[in-house]
């Protein structure tokens, strides 16, 4: 599994997964591949179809299918996340989602994460298509193209109580805005340590109101 700008998809790609608002773009650059359009990153049912379908794919072969790189990566290394107090902001308020996307941002550069040029590539990821995942969650992140103005993989975590409207949809309001810089191809571990880590209905929703930075450390830090 790669993450790749849709202009820099390979013409032999299988599969491309999108957002639905990027899917019709994806079919035209790659209109021979099979493409799944999510409007919820975090709806495992979908994942779970797909796994499926692999499976059934795989069946007539004696060799059982090789775990997908990323994931596989994922399980030697553990969770990534890192975060530590500094990194950690609860009880914030926010009228829009482009103060937001600028506050974690700002964090970002004060934890030495990045230079500040990444908030300019944040927002510029934003007007592509949002961040939004669905259970309250966004997770503003640059470009690939600012990817060079990353100096560590590090995220922070922002917590909203009164929520933000982030997507078109009025059900797209985020209480939880995680702000992600990634070196190299740790895009996708972050993203999978953070839906795991977010996995469990019950920690969602601590994560949402509570007070205690140390709550958040032992979620997301899988501790």
């Amino acid at each position: 599994m790669t993450n790749l700008a849709i202009n820099s998809l390979p013409d032999d790609v299988d599969i491309a997964i999108t957002h639905r608002d990027l899917t019709d773009r994806a079919r035209a650059t790659v209109p021979n591949a099979h493409h799944i359009s999510l409007s919820n990153f975090l709806d495992g049912a979908v994942y779970d179809d797909l796994v499926a379908q692999l499976v059934d794919a795989q069946s007539g072969s004696t060799e059982a299918a090789p775990a997908p790189a990323v994931e596989q990566k994922a399980e030697e290394e553990g969770n990534k996340l890192e975060l530590t107090e500094e990194s950690v902001f609860l009880g914030l308020k926010s009228d829009n989602k482009q103060d937001a996307i600028k506050f974690a941002g700002e964090q970002l550069v004060k934890l030495n994460k990045v230079a500040p040029e990444y908030v300019d590539g944040m927002f510029a990821r934003e007007e592509l298509v949002s961040t939004y995942l669905g259970e309250s969650i966004a997770v503003p992140h640059g470009t690939i193209e600012a990817k060079e103005f990353v100096k560590e993989t590090g995220i922070v975590f922002c917590q909203y109580p009164e929520g933000i409207q982030w997507g078109e949809d009025e059900d797209d309001v985020a209480k939880m805005v995680i702000g992600i810089a990634a070196q190299g191809d740790e895009h996708n571990m972050v993203l999978m340590a953070i839906t795991n880590s977010l996995d469990d209905e019950e920690a969602v929703a601590l994560l949402q109101t509570t007070s205690n930075k140390e709550d958040v450390l032992r979620i997301l830090n899988g501790n």
